[in-house]
């Protein structure tokens, strides 16, 4: 499996999964999830796992015993988040298999994690939520927007959001487009951006010949967002000139 596809799987189960162990110490991988399309691209990517539920229902790709070994190996490999990381090395030390450090969040991996918890609104914006706040910081930090949290209906804990508007929006809604593996949220995507008709106006030819053109397009868009925050995270005095001259809101 190529290392984009692993990150992509990774954030998915991060964002809308769980892995665990019963009470007789065995093992599960669950991916849940509205959208059938999306568990369906990841049971066949990892050749395996029983799908269950209902039209009109949530779904779940489930996968248990020695099946899990492998996905929580490949998990070590790009886990994001501090709370996916102590239940990932829970189980990783439960088999005696070495445990995992936390990765810098990916291209690949927002578009799982989007997959998984976002969504798009008619303003027009894009929004990723969730219980914990490290994936969606980093989301802040690579492309701006903001973060509100609010207590979630009928629940103890309050749920955060992550949401970007207007033009640097846009800056990630075709990379989304492209890559999404949720058919109806690409679609809800488009419509709210005013872009309904991208894929139809497209030469479909020229779209499917140069795939790997535009996801490299996408990986090195993301990668100078990093290097960008990288360079200010290790240069504050910078930032701290610039709100001085009023270049930079407080």
């Amino acid at each position: 499996m190529e290392s984009e596809v692993e990150e992509y799987v990774t954030l998915f189960c991060e964002g809308d999964g769980s892995v665990s162990l019963d009470g007789v110490g065995y093992p599960h991988v669950v991916f849940i999830q509205k959208e059938k399309d999306v568990l369906e691209y990841i049971g066949s990517v990892i050749g395996s796992g029983h799908l269950y539920g209902e039209e009109g229902g949530v779904h779940k790709l489930c996968f248990n015993g020695s099946y899990c070994l492998p996905l929580l190996e490949m998990f070590s490999r790009h886990v994001v988040s501090v709370h996916f990381l102590s239940r990932l090395n829970t189980l990783l030390s439960a088999f005696g298999l070495p445990l995992a450090s936390l990765h810098p969040l990916t291209w690949s991996g927002f578009v799982g994690f989007w997959d998984a918890e976002g969504s798009s609104g008619k303003h027009p914006s894009v929004a990723v939520y969730q219980k914990d706040l490290d994936v969606l910081e980093q989301l802040r930090s690579m492309f701006g927007g903001g973060i509100y949290g609010r207590k979630a209906t009928y629940r103890e804990y309050i749920m955060y959001q992550w949401r970007i508007y207007g033009a640097r929006a846009r800056s990630i809604v075709l990379g989304l487009s492209e890559e999404s593996r949720c058919s109806s949220k690409v679609a809800r995507l488009l419509q709210n951006f005013g872009v309904a008709d991208y894929f139809q106006a497209r030469n479909r030819d020229y779209y499917y010949s140069h795939k790997e053109e535009r996801q490299e397009y996408n990986k090195d868009n993301w990668q100078k967002h990093r290097e960008v925050q990288n360079y200010i995270d290790a240069h504050p005095e910078v930032v701290d000139k610039l709100r001085e001259e009023g270049k930079l809101n407080a």
